[in-house]
Order: C-alpha cells, then sequence, then structure tokens
C-alpha cells in the first residue's frame, strides 16, 4: 500500500469518528484516546497528526515502534517547560526503553543516547499553510539542534502538506517546498 493510499483508507475508516484510540505511545502513556474534532465540528490537528502516522505505518515507510508522540526533550533550564516534539522517529527499537529510563529515572547518559538516534522530528499543524516560516524558525530549527546525528530530517504536516526540512553537519536547509498530499 502507498503513502497516499494509506491516508485515504484512513479518511474512509475515521473521517467521521470524533474520539480515536491512539496506537502509538504519547509521552509514557499508551492506549491514550484523543479527539479528532473542533467545537465547530471540523477536523482537527490530532485528526491530520494520526492520519500521517497511520499512513507511514501502514504503507511500510516506518515501523511503529520506532515512533514517538509528544516525545519531551529538556530545555537548558531546569525550571523551564520541556521541548515537545509532537513526534519523531529514531533509529533503534530500544529508544522508548532510553526515554523511560531518563524521564522516570534522571538517567543523563540514555538522553544523550536518545539525542544520537533522534533521525526525524516531526511537527503537525491544521493552520492551512499561513505560518510555515514561523513553525520553522521557532521550532523545527530547534528540534533538529536536539539530534547529534550530522543528518537528520523534520517534517512539518499541515492540513495534508508535506513540508520537508533537513540538518546536514551545521547547516540548515528547507529541503522542499511542499508535497501536497490531498489525493
Amino acid at each position: 500500500m502507498t503513502f497516499t493510499e494509506a491516508k485515504q483508507e484512513f479518511d474512509r475508516k475515521y473521517e467521521n469518528v470524533t474520539e480515536f484510540d491512539c496506537f502509538i505511545q504519547e509521552h509514557l502513556t499508551y492506549g491514550k484516546k484523543t479527539n479528532f474534532k473542533k467545537k465547530n465540528g471540523n477536523k482537527n490537528e490530532q485528526y491530520f497528526k494520526w492520519q500521517f502516522l497511520y499512513a507511514i505505518i501502514q504503507s511500510g515507510l516506518y515501523t511503529k515502534d520506532y515512533i514517538g508522540t509528544e516525545v519531551q526533550f529538556p530545555k537548558g533550564n531546569k525550571s523551564a517547560a520541556p521541548l515537545k516534539l509532537d513526534g519523531a522517529i529514531f533509529d533503534d527499537i530500544n529508544w522508548f526503553d532510553k526515554y523511560k529510563d531518563y524521564h522516570i529515572n534522571g538517567n543523563n547518559e540514555s538522553l544523550e543516547w536518545l539525542r544520537e538516534h533522534l533521525i526525524v522530528s516531526l511537527e503537525f499543524k491544521k493552520e492551512d499553510n499561513k505560518n510555515i516560516s514561523d513553525v520553522w524558525d521557532k521550532q523545527l530549527k530547534a528540534y533538529l539542534n536536539e539530534s547529534r546525528r550530522p543528518f537528520c530530517l523534520a517534517v512539518l504536516y499541515d492540513t495534508e502538506r508535506l513540508y520537508l526540512f533537513r540538518k546536514h553537519n551545521t547547516k540548515f536547509l528547507r529541503y522542499s517546498e511542499e508535497f501536497n498530499l490531498l489525493g
């Protein structure tokens, strides 16, 4: 199944659903439910988040065991709110054990391990592509800086449009203008 076919399958199954059972953990919690509708009945950001995740998994692009949602990394100041990635993809299936070890036991070696194995940072929006530059400047660059890898990607999925960004060594690049995934 292609990404587009999987996305269309998700739409057929879930476009009229209000509450959805998350199939990937959110931060440290498995089995969460999320709401797919705004008060006015329109699809919200969560709908597009789970649509994208469903499509990359069902299409075989990634196995769900390598993906986390609402992944948190600490900021420099201990009292500062953590950096929260809507989603993250790691290159090692053991990432969640390291994630729990850091968040439950405070093991800084596990935190550094996570940074060394973070390959893709994901951000989801329902803004009809109005603030791409702001999202890049205020969120995605920080996400890319969390990774210690010389090459990593950041993905913005905004209302079924995909934007790719990359870090190569210390240089950042808006990798592509946009991929329209509406069809």
